[in-house]
């Protein structure tokens, strides 16, 4: 089907294809990044709730707690215990009076709402603040139970026990819930215990703390899965509780998610202080798709209307600029058939496809004719580089060296005959015909008899040094690229300076590249001659065969070598010229390398 359409419909409905999947893409991020900003601003809330609620649970203990302190510690109130105790006292007498009065004074503020009673183990009793029953306080202070629940729940000296939502046993009405804080009366001096001080407060009071009106369920309970209070359902409780334990282990607030009756609830929770109670709130994600809705729905309408301009804007654009390749359609038809450039079909109705079937050909033939000149230049630098090798291999010379030879051993001259066999060496290793590389190690060897030679004739006014790394002996290099740069030092270098003349020759390994370093203690490179040098090698790059010249015996020198360096490794070559101080004496640096394994 769409090889059918022309180009202009098929350019329409590719870009409108990638303008579509651009807008789904983008409002699905747009979709998701709200809804990650509304979770994330839910939840801060929600932890700000919980640590509020917290907080609020932990100033109503804190008050109890004070309640306890202030009423345990009252000189009064002791003196009232310590003679009940002792069975000095009735029950009711003008001393229970003045206790009763100095409870009203310590929790006069908190009267309506708390209560706070004072008692001992042998069942006297005394409070104000909510009501209580006369008979439900002497049915327990009676029983043969008190006194062991009177034993179990008092708490450490100095301290105080919170006890978990039980029953109202001072009053008849069992089915009140209240929370408890317990603290002993004791003697300041003797440490004697007279009885204990309980303040309480109804559970239903912890529902008009929590309370909010928001769509959300409220759990406190225990670090052991206890729940103290939740306005959630039975059914769920204790299915909840259990997946909050689980998340609130060994930390003191936190967030997550828990799943309850098959629907997913963030929550967050707090720890209270003062209690060691947690205190969690669970919200289901169902109120984030709620508040999201509208705002998801005005980015999607906007999304479709700039969906529709674009399309527009598209096909607008489309027409415009495939108008000259109609033109040229029309163009090409008008080309004789019998070309051989042109494979015309008369079916076809893409406009592209139809020039880019003309032009092929054309194409082709330009990239081969392009491949051949390039492989024919690469054939005559390789005729010309082994033509001025062969330059340096007359057979005579071998045959005049022999005779040398024979007539230094005939006469005892070892020096002589040293000296033809390093130069017959240097002749038969440059004259070989050869394209391949050769190995470091031939190189060294080669330039080491050139150095040999130099010293018979200069004596002990010329020194030498040679370092290779030993991992670098075998790796394979363009051959005659060491001999010529020490060459040029005797040549430039080292004339005109006194001696002695040191020539010193590092090979060695950086990174993935080997380097070749040739210093000489001579006059050094003029900033001239530098840049003479980096002009001949550009010359040679543009036009090798200008400077052929220079590749012979006598103009085997820098610009050669590096030449060759470059066929071999490309733009990887190194080279550098450069002033350096080795042992407190200063060096001309002349510096080559490549890549090793190239």
């Amino acid at each position: 089907m769409m090889k059918k359409m022309n180009f202009r419909n098929k350019l329409f409905i590719y870009y409108s294809l990638i303008m579509i999947a651009v807008v789904i893409v983008g409002f699905g991020s747009v979709y998701w990044y709200i809804i990650d900003q509304l979770e994330l601003e839910i939840l801060q809330s929600m932890n700000l709730s919980a640590r509020d609620n917290a907080r609020q649970l932990d100033s109503l203990m804190k008050e109890m707690d004070r309640l306890t302190i202030e009423v345990s510690a009252n000189p009064q109130i002791q003196e009232y215990m310590q003679k009940l105790k002792k069975g000095e006292l009735p029950a009711y007498n003008t001393m229970s009076n003045m206790a009763y009065n100095t409870l009203i004074s310590i929790s006069a503020v908190n009267l309506g709402s708390i209560r706070v009673s004072i008692y001992n183990k042998g069942g006297d009793y005394l409070s104000i603040g909510i009501p209580d029953n006369q008979t439900a306080i002497r049915e327990r202070t009676s029983s043969e139970a008190f006194e062991q629940w009177y034993e179990q729940q008092m708490p450490e000296r100095h301290s105080s026990r919170k006890l978990l939502p039980h029953p109202d046993f001072w009053s008849a009405d069992e089915e009140e819930q209240m929370i408890s804080v317990i603290r002993e009366i004791v003697d300041i001096h003797s440490y004697a215990s007279y009885g204990v001080v309980e303040v309480q407060v109804p559970l239903k009071r912890l529902e008009d703390l929590f309370r909010t009106g928001l769509d959300q369920k409220q759990y406190l309970f225990t670090n052991d899965a206890e729940l103290i209070y939740t306005n959630g359902t039975e059914a769920e409780q204790e299915e909840a509780v259990g997946q909050l334990c689980g998340m609130v282990k060994g930390r003191t607030e936190g967030e997550g998610k828990i799943r309850l009756s098959n629907r997913r609830y963030y929550t967050t929770f707090g720890q209270s202080s003062q209690t060691g109670w947690y205190f969690a709130i669970a919200r289901p994600r169902q109120t984030l798709l709620n508040t999201a809705f509208p705002v998801v729905g005005v980015a999607f309408l906007i999304a479709v209307i700039l969906l529709g301009l674009m399309l527009l804007f598209i096909r607008l654009v489309s027409v415009r600029l495939t108008e000259p390749l109609k033109k040229l359609q029309m163009h090409i038809k008008t080309i004789n058939s019998t070309d051989k450039i042109v494979q015309a079909d008369t079916e076809e109705k893409d406009e592209i496809l139809m020039i880019d079937t003309a032009f092929d050909t054309l194409y082709k033939n330009l990239q081969l004719s392009n491949d051949e000149l390039n492989y024919m230049k690469l054939q005559e630098a390789k005729i010309q580089l082994l033509a001025v090798q062969a330059q340096m291999n007359p057979h005579f010379l071998y045959n005049i060296l022999t005779v040398i030879n024979g007539i230094g051993f005939e006469y005892g001259a070892t020096e002589i005959m040293e000296i033809c066999d390093a130069l017959s060496s240097m002749l038969r290793y440059a004259g070989s015909f050869s394209w391949e590389n050769v190995r470091m190690e031939e190189e060294i060897v080669h330039t080491r008899h050139y150095l040999e030679l130099m010293k018979c004739r200069f004596k002990s006014h010329m020194q030498y040094h040679i370092e290779i790394d030993p991992e670098l002996t075998g790796i394979r290099v363009p051959k005659l690229i060491l001999q010529p740069i020490v060459e040029n030092s005797f040549q430039h270098g080292l004339k005109g300076v006194k001696p002695p003349w040191k020539i010193r020759v590092q090979v060695l390994k950086q990174e993935d590249q080997w380097l070749i370093r040739v210093m000489d203690n001579g006059a050094g490179f003029t900033r001239e001659a530098v840049e003479n040098l980096y002009r001949q090698i550009r010359n040679q790059n543009d036009d090798f065969n200008d400077n052929i010249e220079s590749l012979g015996i006598g103009g085997y020198g820098l610009t050669n070598v590096i030449l060759r360096l470059k066929l071999s490794y490309g733009l990887e070559v190194h080279f550098r010229i450069d002033q350096v101080t080795e042992a407190g004496e200063a060096y001309c640096m002349v510096e080559i390398g490549g890549r090793i394994g190239d």
